[in-house]
């Protein structure tokens, strides 16, 4: 059950990254190895063990940039539970992708959907 819970939110996670102009396509073809930014991404977003616990369900949104060093730096964050927006913040902020060059220093819109099924 856990396993489909995050195959869900990585799902959704790599829809939504691609109406936020992230997607598959954009990755970069010098290097297929390089996974897509979308990808990345919902790998380090799995559901948080406490909203799961506590049944906690939400949304969390957030406008983020990734750095000159591949870091991602989360601008502005809101969303329906502090549960949701700490664990989105913690699990994203400094953390290093693979991004092209094109991607850096560009501002990134992600809505991300938490829910149990």
């Amino acid at each position: 059950m856990k396993t489909l819970k995050t195959i869900t939110i990585a799902m959704l996670m790599t829809a939504l990254l691609a109406v936020s102009f992230v997607s598959k396509a954009n990755t970069d073809d010098a290097n297929p190895k390089i996974s897509s930014l979308a990808d990345q991404i919902s790998t380090l977003l799995k559901y948080p063990d406490t909203a799961r616990e506590e049944k906690i369900e939400g949304a969390v949104t957030f406008t983020f940039k990734i750095d000159e060093s591949n870091k991602i730096h989360i601008e502005q964050i809101s969303g329906s539970d502090n549960i949701l927006i700490e664990f989105v913040k913690k699990a994203l902020e400094g953390t290093e992708v693979k991004a092209s060059e094109e991607k850096k220093n560009k501002l990134f819109l992600l809505p991300v959907i938490f829910r149990l099924i």
